[in-house]
């Protein structure tokens, strides 16, 4: 669903300047049946290491990578962070905050 709903919202996003990139603990094959199913128009970054996950604290207390968003600007500056997201009205919340900038 959050997949989905970034893809649809893609045009606004580039419009404001951005790049959606996705990432998950999943391996290169898993992603790519992903992005194909669902028609995914932005890069997925496997993690399968975890390292990313565990640079971003996103790790749960079971190890499982947690779903949150991180909005950087180009200068690598973390702007906005939303930990725990609901897939639903997501990407909304992030083009709103895209705007704010």
């Amino acid at each position: 669903m959050e997949a989905c709903g970034f893809r649809d919202a893609i045009s606004q996003i580039q419009d404001l300047g951005a790049v959606v990139l996705g990432a998950s603990v999943d391996d290169v094959k898993a992603q790519r049946m992903f992005a194909e199913k669902f028609d995914v128009p932005f890069k997925l970054l496997c993690d399968t290491e975890k390292t990313l996950s565990k640079a971003f604290g996103v790790l749960s207390p079971n190890g499982t990578s947690g779903r949150s968003t991180y909005l950087i600007d180009s200068g690598g500056v973390i702007r906005k962070i939303w930990p725990r997201v609901s897939p639903a009205g997501h990407p909304a919340e992030v083009v709103k905050a895209l705007r704010a900038l």
